[in-house]
């Protein structure tokens, strides 16, 4: 298992510092935590494939936790046809 801290932020956003996520890899299969904004495109500067995203878990609805769900779920649809 590794897991990866990809936004680490507080509810807003800063230079070098995103919403919450988290990635969470076992057996080449990736579990997003959190899908604060820009997930798309922190999954992509951080190497991660969507056609691995196994799974997505929301710990609360607060915006800075969820606010990237919509394009995440447009990705995820998009290379998993």
């Amino acid at each position: 298992m590794k897991i990866t801290f990809v936004g680490t932020s507080h509810g807003i956003a800063e230079k070098d510092r995103y919403c919450s996520c988290t990635v969470v890899t076992v057996k080449g299969k990736h579990y997003v935590i959190d899908a604060g904004a820009p997930i798309y495109d922190l999954l992509q500067r951080y190497g991660f494939r969507f056609e691995d995203v196994a799974g997505i878990f929301i710990t609360h609805t607060h915006s800075d936790h969820m606010i990237g769900l919509l394009a995440l779920y447009d990705a995820l649809n998009t290379f998993n046809e």
